[in-house]
């Protein structure tokens, strides 16, 4: 088990260090002296890889804008969000529903569980805010707050974490964050999409501040939402402003202090867990994956989800071509990128 952990978490790290290296590119400048001045003109400048007009095109390697990666029961979904094609956004629903109708309903490349409900009554007990206005509150589940038992924890429930889309007030870009739901927003930005969930996982694996396990007055500790057995987990990390959806699926099943300790050693700077078990599920339609963790191949009926809009038609890449102007013949040197 030891080993197999290490391994998940090479591969993470090998996964977002991807997004390290787009965002700090280093391209090394290769120069070559020009010929000594000769009688002959060439028609096109010599470089290491031959004359430039035998060079016809030359393919440019594009990561995709959100795309998919898998290793023994962890799947990986990156989200580039500098390059996102369509919109990464809360889906609500009055009645619950699973992640694939919500897939056909919406037209959505991608759909994945998110926050916590109530079954019984299909309530939400996580926050849900969607175009600046807060739309699911769970102040207004009476079974929530009308629960002796969690009447004296319901301060720390309606604290618990969440992931943010927060957009500057001036220049209109996106900031991906993760924080407690009572924490301020940053100066200069407005809230414009969030979901509830919990508990934080990184920087600080939070279950006692957002009630996932309780002490007792003689030290034993209960845990709640089943915190520290192995199941089925959605988790999401933010790196570089990307963002990263992580499902442990039943293949390999894993607590929570399992999943802390997985996102803080694949290197995410801010990481927190969504609702598992059961709930776990996610489509997506660029690499045509549906993965549940319910018995039923549907998956369990659901409350909230994040999904990435279907956004316009990419454009087509054309190829470059390596040219070779007139004035380059006349310069002291070449210089080749």
């Amino acid at each position: 088990m030891k080993k197999l952990f290490i391994v998940l978490i090479i591969f993470l790290s090998a996964v977002i260090s991807v997004n390290a290296s787009e965002n700090n590119p280093t391209h090394d400048k290769k120069f070559l002296r020009k010929q000594q001045p000769q009688k002959q003109q060439f028609s096109s400048p010599k470089t290491e890889r031959g004359n430039a007009n035998e060079i016809q095109k030359q393919h440019v390697p594009v990561e995709p804008d959100v795309s998919s990666a898998y290793v023994d029961g962890i799947y990986t979904i990156k989200i580039n969000t500098s390059k996102l094609n369509g919109e990464l956004k809360p889906h609500y629903v009055v009645n619950l529903t699973t992640n694939k109708d919500v897939m056909d309903e919406t037209g959505a490349r991608f759909v994945i569980n998110a926050g916590f409900f109530d079954p019984k009554n299909h309530q939400t007990t996580s926050y849900l805010t969607k175009d600046g206005t807060l739309i699911l509150n769970p102040n207004n589940n009476k079974n929530l707050i009308n629960n002796k038992h969690l009447q004296p924890y319901l301060e720390k429930i309606f604290n618990r974490s969440e992931l943010r889309v927060l957009k500057h007030n001036e220049r209109g870009n996106l900031k991906y964050d993760i924080a407690l739901h009572n924490d301020p927003i940053p100066h200069g930005y407005s809230l414009l999409h969030a979901i509830q969930g919990g508990p934080g996982l990184v920087p600080d694996l939070r279950m006692e501040e957002e009630f996932f396990v309780l002490t007792r007055p003689d030290g034993t500790i209960e845990q709640r939402s089943s915190s520290l057995s192995k199941y089925a987990r959605t988790l999401v990390g933010i790196k570089d402003n990307n963002v990263y959806f992580v499902v442990a699926t039943n293949e390999h099943p894993i607590s929570l202090p399992e999943a802390s300790d997985l996102m803080k050693a694949a290197g995410f700077e801010k990481a927190m867990a969504y609702d598992g078990g059961g709930s776990v599920s996610l489509d997506f339609k660029d690499d045509n994956l549906h993965v549940v963790s319910e018995k039923s191949p549907t998956g369990r009926p659901l409350k909230s989800f994040w999904i990435i809009t279907a956004g316009e038609k990419p454009k087509v890449e054309h190829d470059y071509f390596l040219q070779a102007p007139a004035t380059m013949l006349n310069s002291n040197c070449i210089k080749i990128d």
